[in-house]
């Protein structure tokens, strides 16, 4: 008796994981892909400043990222109100990273030399408005 009890738990939790797994599965699964999507996309901007290997690496990234992408718009799935403005913010980046040059992403340091002239010169301005020797 004990057995058959167990039984129809064991069935009733495989039921209730199935359904589960049914309704919010197709939304993680929509979502993170989405998310390697957006961040393979980035990734490979900035491969790109790898010597030798750099742009080949930058061209399979990107895609890959796109066939990702693809998977993920493929999958049917209502996405809560949060997650589907999450999606269209990544839908967004992805776009946007499309079209950076590869000279705007250039991680060179600026040239500390005009930093301080224009520091100098801003404060030697400045210092002109207040005239500390006025004798009335």
């Amino acid at each position: 008796m004990e057995s058959s009890m167990i039984g129809q738990g064991i069935k009733t939790a495989a039921k209730k994981v199935g359904t589960f797994f049914k309704k919010t599965g197709a939304v993680i699964a929509k979502f993170a892909l989405k998310v390697v999507a957006t961040v393979q996309k980035v990734a490979s901007k900035i491969v790109k400043y790898i010597p030798v290997i750099g742009k080949p690496l930058s061209k399979a990234l990107g895609a890959s990222s796109s066939a990702w992408n693809a998977a993920s718009n493929a999958i049917h799935a209502k996405l809560p109100k949060k997650l589907e403005k999450g999606t269209k913010v990544m839908d967004t980046v992805r776009t946007v990273a499309g079209f950076v040059p590869r000279d705007a992403l250039s991680f060179e340091e600026p040239d500390m030399r005009e930093l301080v002239e224009r520091d100098v010169y801003g404060v030697y301005l400045d210092s002109r408005e207040y005239d500390y020797y006025d004798d009335e």
